[in-house]
């Protein structure tokens, strides 16, 4: 079985879509959201179509706690705002056959089709296949094993996905699933194109030069 993890914080408007599209998934899964301290009753929302938890605002922390509780032998990490594809637990399951395979994510896409959205969707597909270092939107999944070998995430404020998947890659080999997932394009709107080339390309690459998740953390701030 896989479990899968969508860490929220606000997300009201895209709970009841999220839960209707992963049902649509064929295969055995479990449906974990782990809150952050929603102000818009999320729990009342889920009701009993899926696992409900709390816990302190920080996506490492709640994805952790919805590990915890998983009783799946795989965890896929989702946001709420990420659709997989139709056949995405079939894929892992694919891919899990191979016992060398420790996890993994997808090939990513946005919900919009346009140049610029190309273009942010292109970077991110050729660090996947130069470097097999997943994020967040990419939905990364892991056997539960080896998550719980590398205690999981790390809490950081920003960032985590990275260095998750850097840390994966050192206990085996990682897969990439080239069917896309779809991811929503809000960021991009509510930032602008020169804001998001600066937050998401600038930050990526001070953090890859040595620049903390603490002190970059300021410049991302949750839009909902």
């Amino acid at each position: 079985m896989i479990s899968i993890i969508v860490p929220i914080l606000n997300e009201a408007s895209n709970i009841k879509t999220c839960i209707e599209k992963i049902k649509k998934l064929e295969g055995e899964k479990e449906i974990i959201f782990v809150d952050g301290g929603s102000k818009d009753n999320p729990e009342k929302i889920i009701g009993n179509n899926a696992k409900y938890f709390s816990e302190t605002a920080g996506r490492a922390k709640q994805m952790n706690k919805g590990a915890f509780f998983s009783e799946g032998e795989v965890l896929l990490f989702l946001h709420c705002d990420t659709t997989l594809p139709p056949n995405a637990i079939q894929e892992i399951q694919n891919a899990t056959k191979d016992n060398k395979i420790i996890g993994g994510g997808f090939l990513h896409s946005f919900d919009k089709k346009n140049i610029f959205c190309g273009i942010i969707s292109l970077s991110a597909n050729i660090r996947t296949f130069t470097s097999h270092i997943f994020f967040g939107d990419q939905a990364i999944f892991i056997r539960k094993s080896i998550f719980d070998k590398m205690d999981g995430y790390r809490d950081l404020p920003l960032f985590e996905d990275w260095d998750f998947s850097s840390r994966m890659k050192k206990h085996g080999k990682t897969k990439i699933i080239k069917n896309k997932i779809s991811t929503s394009s809000r960021r991009i709107e509510y930032w602008g194109k020169i804001k998001t080339l600066y937050i998401w390309w600038g930050l990526s690459f001070l953090y890859l030069i040595g620049f903390s998740e603490e002190k970059l953390s300021k410049f991302y701030k949750n839009i909902r």
